[in-house]
C-alpha cells in the first residue's frame, strides 16, 4: 500500500497535535508517535479524542 493510502485506527484516549509536517499522537501510557501528514488518508477513533486541538492546529 502506498504511504499516502494508510488509515490509522486510534483505539484508546489520545491527544493529537500538529508538529512541523507531522501529527504527534500522545497516549497516556506510551511515548508519543509521529506520523507524517502526507502519510495519512484517514484517522478512525474508537475512544475519547481531543479533536478541538487537533482541528485548530491542523487547519492553521
Amino acid at each position: 500500500m502506498p504511504a499516502a493510502g494508510r488509515t490509522y485506527w486510534l483505539t484508546e484516549p489520545c491527544r493529537i497535535r500538529r508538529e512541523d509536517n507531522s501529527l504527534r499522537i500522545e497516549r497516556a501510557d506510551s511515548t508519543p508517535v509521529h506520523l507524517p501528514i502526507t502519510d495519512i488518508r484517514d484517522l478512525v477513533t474508537f475512544d475519547h479524542l481531543d479533536f478541538r486541538i487537533f482541528h485548530d492546529r491542523l487547519m492553521a
